[in-house]
């Protein structure tokens, strides 16, 4: 016992001990170092707002930054130019590492295509609501007699052509649906005073009514624009049609000044103009 407490706090064992503990203490802040050296402990870049840059100029932007770029995923949305950044991952602005990958997602050149959906002799409110979640449009309806009830669809015509199910066409694209007039109720003949033709169409879909002649005056340069200033059949509150009607607009480029201020819609409940209810 006497020799290994002489052995302890002999000359050899403290400087062993020593330098055991100063090598230990030198690995411990040469780790340390190490450790902030390789990750930049400290030390971010700033990520850019890359929204609206194309590929090329995304390389460019991230190259004096220290960071690299990967595109991740491709969608379309519209009003957006095509093989531009819509999306990023880290967001803008965010503190990153060099060297980081900034994930980006490119709006793409074209809608992509989807399949006409299973509308054929479905009900007509159903089917413009398939069409809806296709992302597909509906431009016009057309009613054909059919002599049973109810209003169904009949056929789907793109580009005047009849399409079947599964017919791939762009999201975006319009259609005209054929819809069996059958022996509904009669319908008020909305007013339609004032709108555009888009607006117009949505008051002629839900009352079960047709897009009849379309007359523009020498005003119109802008037919998207343009308004509706007299309709045949013309709107008179109480006034019944029966389905398929068509009505006949003439359209100009501005309302005249004694139609503003004397419009016979405003003799209609709002809720009997269908404005509210999405085709």
């Amino acid at each position: 016992m006497k020799g290994l407490v002489s052995f302890v706090f002999s000359r050899v064992f403290v400087v062993n001990m020593a330098a055991a503990l100063l090598i230990l203490v030198m690995l411990l802040f040469g780790t340390m170092w190490y450790l902030k050296s390789y990750t930049r402990f400290g030390e971010s870049v700033t990520v850019k707002d890359l929204s609206g840059l194309t590929v090329a100029e995304v390389e460019e932007a991230l190259t004096s930054s220290k960071l690299k770029f990967v595109v991740f995923d491709s969608v379309f949305v519209p009003g957006k130019k095509p093989l531009t950044v819509i999306d990023q991952e880290p967001k803008p602005l965010s503190k990153v590492k060099e060297n980081r990958t900034i994930y980006i997602t490119i709006n793409a050149s074209k809608p992509p295509k989807v399949g006409l959906p299973d509308i054929i002799e479905k009900p007509f409110r159903e089917a413009t609501k398939k069409l809806a979640s296709a992302g597909l449009k509906l431009d016009s309806v057309i009613y054909r007699p059919s002599g049973i009830d109810g209003n169904f669809v009949m056929e789907v015509l793109y580009g005047g052509q009849p399409i079947n199910v599964g017919y791939r066409l762009q999201v975006g694209a319009r259609v005209d649906l054929v819809v069996s007039s059958g022996l509904g109720d009669p319908a008020e003949a909305p007013c339609l005073l004032g709108l555009t033709l888009e607006q117009a169409k949505i008051p002629l879909t839900v009352n079960y009514l047709a897009l009849g002649a379309l007359v523009y005056d020498g005003t119109v340069t802008d037919t998207a624009n343009a308004v509706i200033v007299r309709q045949i059949p013309e709107p008179q509150p109480g006034v019944m049609l029966t389905v398929g009607t068509p009505i006949d607009l003439f359209l100009s480029s501005s309302m005249p000044q004694e139609l503003i201020d004397n419009n016979p819609c405003d003799q209609f409940p709002v809720d009997t103009l269908g404005m509210d209810v999405e085709p």
